[in-house]
């Protein structure tokens, strides 16, 4: 983001108060301001800019934080989908990909594993370095998902345990 973007929103009363009371964790109404902000850019005009980019990713950090995952999903995803539109930089479009691959790694880890199967799927697009990230991403990811299988089946060996402890005791 440039400096004029930087000046343009840090300048806006709306998006300081926002930025305080998130660091109170005071997040939804921080959360009202961030909207705010955002209908301010829009009336300007400014709803295409990476300025409108980086005041939604903190809306959508905000939901996170305040455990609405439903709408910081939401937000992340038009994070993601604007960024190709706003701007052809792969660096930018690789963080917001990134971004929601993060949420949906602590949200919903099955959809974490789907996006990341795309991304790697199309990691020509992707500049060397963040491949490598993307790669380090998704190796954590499965080593994610095969500690939650192991820990699902010892629940499962578990339970059968007991069921068949259950059953003996019936038949004595």
């Amino acid at each position: 983001m440039s400096d004029a973007d930087q000046k343009q929103i840090l300048g806006l009363h709306e998006f300081e108060k926002a930025l305080k009371l998130m660091v109170d964790k005071r997040y939804t109404e921080s959360e009202g301001y961030l909207k705010e902000t955002l209908k301010i850019l829009k009336q300007a005009g400014q709803d295409k800019t990476l300025s409108y980019l980086y005041v939604l990713k903190r809306l959508a950090y905000v939901s996170f934080l305040d455990h609405r995952y439903t709408e910081s999903e939401k937000y992340f995803k038009v994070c993601s989908e604007l960024t190709s539109v706003v701007t052809s930089n792969p660096s930018n479009i690789f963080s917001s990909q990134k971004n929601l691959l993060l949420f949906y790694t602590y949200a919903n880890i099955e959809s974490a594993a789907t996006l990341g199967e795309q991304l790697i799927k199309d990691i020509e697009d992707t500049l060397p370095v963040h491949s490598k990230e993307l790669c380090f991403l998704m190796g954590v990811l499965k080593f994610s998902l095969t500690l939650i299988e192991r820990v699902l089946l010892e629940e499962r060996l578990s339970n059968c345990k007991e069921l068949v402890q259950k059953l003996s005791q019936v038949r004595a």
